[in-house]
């Protein structure tokens, strides 16, 4: 058998994302119970329409690390037939941005990518992002759909959770019903470097490793597509893994290939978030590149059994294009 023989005891941090990423979701929450009555002293009164903060990415999933940014998106009610959003949009715009502030002020720093809902991509009325999904499962090339995943992550942190819940019911059921969207995702989620070279080495740059983007990024992709496609409304990779593996046989062979890759969840995120504190105890700001060789050995055994298995998100989706 190829599964992990690592038990969970040995694990690192194991549940330290889902802390942090609790705390994330309660700073976002507070940070918008501030802005909103900030709003209100600076006279420009309360929402003008029902709305709701969602939180994407790593944080709407429960598994923020150390090194975390902003990740989040306003949906605002529509008005009233032929109402102007405008004056609306410029309310929930200054709310956004107030936010962000408050988010930045605390140690949550701005998002580099912008996906923040200071930005008016990530700050919509209901309808609007309702064309926008529709836009999303028309597009031709991956590379056309970045950022868009990290939607599919959603958690409603703060305000209307049924404004929420039906902009996140309408984009799960449009996404599953487009097949080309299905084949894009499962193509990004396929497009990666092994961390593994020639002679089962470790390949570092400057004695590090970005993990993430080596082993997390591609199991996490997998199983938000697994999710989308199936209709598993759980936001975190493990959930999502062990929901689509309960669907299986107890004979089925893809059980091992699911056993295998939630045990590659667990054991990179240990991995990073363990660099993340040795880092910051010696003043070394966190990423998501870990340094093998401050690792114990056992712990820098795992890490390279759990890299070295990562291409099994290839067995779990399958061919994307349909071939043989």
């Amino acid at each position: 058998s190829t599964i992990s023989p690592f038990k969970s005891k040995f694990y690192e941090f194991a549940a330290g994302h889902e802390v942090v990423s609790h705390e994330l979701c309660s700073l976002t929450r507070r940070a918008c119970e501030l802005a909103e009555a900030e709003m209100e002293d600076a006279g420009h009164g309360r929402a003008p329409r029902p709305w709701a903060m969602l939180v994407l990415g790593s944080g709407g999933r429960g598994e923020s690390l150390l090194a975390m940014d902003q990740d989040n998106a306003i949906v605002y009610a529509d008005g009233e037939h032929g109402a102007d959003d405008g004056e609306a949009d410029r309310w929930f715009a200054e709310l956004g941005a107030r936010v962000s502030y408050i988010l930045d002020l605390v140690g949550v720093p701005y998002c580099k990518g912008g996906v923040m809902a200071m930005n008016g991509e990530w700050r919509r009325t209901l309808s609007a992002w309702q064309d926008e999904v529709g836009t999303w499962v028309r597009r031709r090339r991956p590379e056309d759909i970045l950022n868009v995943d990290i939607f599919y992550d959603a958690r409603i942190v703060h305000g209307d959770r049924g404004l929420g819940a039906s902009l996140l019911d309408q984009a799960f059921r449009v996404g599953a019903a487009s097949r080309e969207f299905l084949t894009l995702l499962k193509l990004n989620a396929c497009r990666f470097d092994s961390a593994i070279g020639i002679l089962g080495r470790l390949k570092l740059e400057e004695g590090r490793l970005d993990v993430k983007k080596s082993g997390l990024l591609p199991v996490f992709s997998a199983a938000r597509v697994l999710a989308i496609q199936e209709g598993i409304r759980v936001r975190s990779t493990r959930g999502r893994l062990e929901s689509a593996m309960g669907e299986l046989a107890r004979d089925d062979p893809m059980r091992e290939v699911h056993q295998n890759l939630l045990e590659v969840h667990r054991i990179v995120l240990a991995s990073i978030l363990g660099q993340q504190v040795r880092d910051m105890s010696r003043g070394v700001p966190p990423s998501n590149r870990v340094a093998p060789a401050e690792m114990t050995a056992p712990a820098r055994q795992r890490l390279k059994w759990a890299l070295d298995r990562v291409d099994y998100v290839s067995n779990l989706l399958g061919d994307p294009l349909g071939r043989g």
